[in-house]
């Protein structure tokens, strides 16, 4: 059975995915593209992070957030006194 995600990878994921015996088929993105799936995912991690329920959950999504901001400077030429 194939499922289908079209998500970000991270974390080493598609090997965790072959070592527990199923096969991961990701692809690299276009620089555009990528930039574009980067912003997506900045909206759906500040949702969460606006859906945590305690400090422990929110910290967690803050930190989902503040990675993907950082993607978004480094795949943008962004340095943080920019913003």
């Amino acid at each position: 059975m194939k499922i289908t995600y079209n998500k970000l990878v991270r974390d080493h994921i598609s090997e965790i995915i072959d070592a527990d015996g199923k096969t991961a088929c990701c692809r690299i993105m276009e620089e555009e593209e990528y930039r574009n799936a980067l912003k997506k995912k900045l909206v759906e991690e500040a949702c969460e992070a606006q859906g945590a329920y305690n400090k422990e959950e929110l910290v967690k999504e803050l930190a989902d957030v503040l990675e993907v901001v950082e993607a978004l400077q480094d795949a943008n030429g962004i340095s943080l006194e920019e913003i």
